[in-house]
């Protein structure tokens, strides 16, 4: 199958029949369990860091 991808671009989204959309503040409650990890932000911060310096 052969799909032009400006064709892909302009679909809409597949929306599942039997699962309605999850709401934000329980998607985000998925990833609340990171921030309970010792030094999650500090290394977060130090690889932001390091991206900034090597892609200016």
């Amino acid at each position: 199958m052969n799909i032009d991808p400006e064709t892909l671009i302009h679909m809409p989204r597949p929306a599942s029949r039997r699962h309605p959309p999850m709401p934000r503040h329980k998607r985000s409650a998925q990833f609340a369990a990171f921030a309970a990890l010792g030094g999650y932000e500090r290394l977060i911060a130090r690889a932001e860091a390091e991206n900034a310096a090597r892609y200016k």
